[in-house]
């Protein structure tokens, strides 16, 4: 995966995460305007209104997104679509990551804490 962001591959990137956020927030304008029949005509504006900004957000940082590791970019654009989509699964997730942030911390410290090894 090229890394320079003036490579064409880097330059295309970016340009469609853009275009399609705008293809995004145009459909979700239009949902709004001409709102579409049948139950989930709400729940489609919203959710094309939320990922348009999110991917919005996304191509508006992209320069500064290339430091971060990749796995990591996947993770955050799916908990943030998924946060957009539905707010109450993060909710209801919330409640773990109370408990589990403190454990991972605790874990994180200790691998990089280096211990003293018995030579006796």
């Amino acid at each position: 995966m090229p890394t320079d962001l003036a490579s064409p591959a880097m330059v295309w990137r970016r340009h469609a995460m853009g275009i399609i956020a705008a293809v995004l927030l145009a459909l979700g304008l239009a949902f709004w305007v001409w709102p579409p029949t049948g139950g989930g005509g709400e729940f489609l504006h919203g959710s094309l209104i939320k990922s348009g900004l999110v991917l919005g957000a996304a191509w508006l940082a992209f320069p500064q997104l290339d430091r971060m590791p990749g796995w990591l970019f996947v993770t955050v654009v799916g908990v943030l679509l998924v946060v957009a989509v539905k707010p109450r699964i993060f909710l209801a997730l919330s409640r773990y990551l109370v408990f589990l942030a403190p454990l991972f911390f605790v874990i994180w410290l200790l691998r990089r804490f280096k211990f003293a090894k018995d030579k006796g």
